[in-house]
């Protein structure tokens, strides 16, 4: 899938690694699909909490 696939699951599993930081940059970076090949699971972004 790319480098940055690559990258993201080598490092997933690795003490403060934020994959969710890696999707959130957009898709040229790390697509839901890509999240869901390293985890499992389908990507859902953290609810933001309300102020």
């Amino acid at each position: 899938m790319g480098a940055m696939f690559d990258f993201c699951k080598i490092m997933y599993g690795t003490a403060g690694f934020d994959l969710d930081f890696y999707v959130k940059l957009g898709d040229a970076v790390l697509t839901a699909a890509g999240y869901k090949a390293i985890t499992g699971k389908d990507y859902a972004p953290a609810a933001t909490p309300a102020v």
